[in-house]
């Protein structure tokens, strides 16, 4: 929340009802606390989708929800509550009023949003608590540059949006978003070669459907890549099972855009952690345990807008060219990859040697070479170019001393100069006072050829580094 503690006390003492949505952290803790400073006894606020203890400071007319059970509500919020939770909340007119007004609000478009607003503020008290049944909005929508399909009339009809029989990237979005950012997507990947479909898809429920059945939805085209800018988890927690299994059914490479609403592109650029500490966890860290990786931010907040008629300030998202080509050209190498024939792929493998050059090749007591050389095994099975492979993995472990270690070249062409160690094998150099530190430099300086100084010399290792020069 970039508003001042001024201007957000002035606002609210203001206020004749405060809705808060999908507020956490830092902005949740702040609109917690200010009511109760500037808030008038009569304003009205309505919290939900965010923190729990934010949405249990919901207060109107109807009542006042902070002894409402947190579980209760907690409930309230899947997208098929149990009959109990159900009954709960309409023994209890605050929690009766949250539920509907949530509905409104989960239901979409503009119709339900003029009616939430206007429940928020009607002052008939006869009408006081009444809010209308949410009217239904499109749940999926199929999307082909101008032409889209809605729900039913997309399943079977994609066809007729252009979509051929040909490898396709889909770019899934939230249905309630604004689309600019997955068309821009879309365009990028179209000119790499690619052909691309929008699928934008409510969340929960509507989106893991349309991820379990899509090669039916998008047929005759056939899914080849996803590219996905819905956070947290694709499906909701109920669906959550469902749509990894889906994605392994698929067996697609899955790309996580993200759609920055808290920093300006300039604030995105300049920042020293890129995203806000607490949004990591839902803009990355739960989309890649469902298997959503290799984020790259693909848009950022835009400049002010004003409603004219309502005051309300709004920024809609802007698209960062370059990130959203960073990101059509990754999907495009993925592809081009998975067309490649595995003899002809290039794998590097790598595995921890430290301190560089040193026989330790290994991590907190864990068989990395019995794991190298499994894994040798096993892509020289699916087809892989690996050469001669080591007859165990003891001597996997031996070739990895001679021919795969740090410092290699600077020990061949510098053997003249090397200090052994009984203590170690392979042997080792010993840098351990700075006199001796200084001699090798300057040995090192003197005996390297040009070919050797930039990992020798030029690349100065920390003072306290023992390193293998032997190979």
């Amino acid at each position: 929340m970039a508003a001042s503690e001024r201007d957000l006390g002035r606002w609210i003492g203001q206020a004749d009802s405060v809705l808060a949505v999908a507020v956490f952290g830092d902005p949740a803790r702040r609109l917690k606390d200010a009511p109760g400073r500037h808030a008038r006894p009569a304003t009205a606020i309505l919290a939900f989708n965010g923190e729990a203890t934010l949405s249990l400071s919901t207060r109107g007319r109807h009542g006042r929800l902070h002894d409402f059970s947190p579980e209760t509500l907690r409930q309230l919020a899947a997208e098929a509550p149990p009959e109990a939770a159900l009954a709960a909340a309409q023994a209890h007119a605050s929690a009766a009023y949250w539920l509907a007004a949530r509905r409104l609000w989960q239901a979409g478009g503009g119709d339900n949003l003029a009616a939430l607003l206007d429940g928020l503020l009607d002052a008939q008290p006869d009408r006081a608590g009444a809010l209308p049944a949410p009217q239904p909005e499109p749940t999926l929508r199929l999307r082909v540059g101008a032409r889209e399909l809605a729900d039913a009339g997309a399943w079977g009809h994609a066809a007729s949006l252009g979509l051929k029989e040909r490898p396709t990237v889909v770019v899934l979005d939230l249905a309630n978003m604004d689309q600019e950012v997955p068309a821009a997507l879309c365009r990028r990947i179209e000119a790499h070669g690619q052909a691309c479909v929008q699928l934008a898809a409510r969340w929960g429920g509507a989106s893991r459907e349309a991820l379990e059945r899509l090669p039916e939805l998008i047929a005759p085209a056939r899914p080849a890549a996803l590219v996905v800018l819905q956070d947290f988890v694709v499906g909701a927690a109920e669906g959550r099972e469902a749509v990894e299994a889906a994605f392994k059914r698929l067996d697609i490479p899955v790309f996580k855009a993200i759609r920055l609403m808290d920093r300006s592109a300039v604030q995105w650029r300049l920042s020293p952690d890129g995203l806000t500490p607490d949004s990591v966890q839902y803009r990355v860290a739960l989309p890649e345990l469902q298997g959503i990786g290799q984020p790259i931010v693909v848009a950022a907040l835009g400049q002010p807008r004003h409603d004219p008629l309502t005051g309300i300030e709004h920024r809609p998202p802007v698209v960062l060219a370059p990130e959203a080509e960073r990101v059509a050209a990754r999907v495009s190498r993925w592809l081009a990859l998975r067309a490649k024939p595995n003899r002809d792929k290039r794998v590097a493998l790598i595995y921890y040697n430290h301190p560089p050059g040193r026989q330790n090749i290994g991590a907190d007591n864990l068989d990395v070479p019995a794991s190298l050389f499994d894994m040798l095994v096993a892509l020289k099975a699916a087809g892989y170019t690996v050469g001669e492979l080591p007859a165990s993995p003891k001597r996997c472990l031996t070739a990895s001393w001679r021919r795969a270690s740090t410092c290699r070249r600077t020990a061949r062409r510098c053997a003249n100069w090397q200090t052994r160690s009984p203590a170690s094998n392979p042997p080792t150099m010993r840098a351990g006072s700075a006199h001796c530190r200084r001699a090798c430099r300057a040995r090192c300086k003197a005996a390297c050829s040009g070919a050797c100084r930039p990992t020798c010399w030029k690349r100065k290792l920390p003072e306290n580094r023992r390193w293998d020069a032997s190979r």
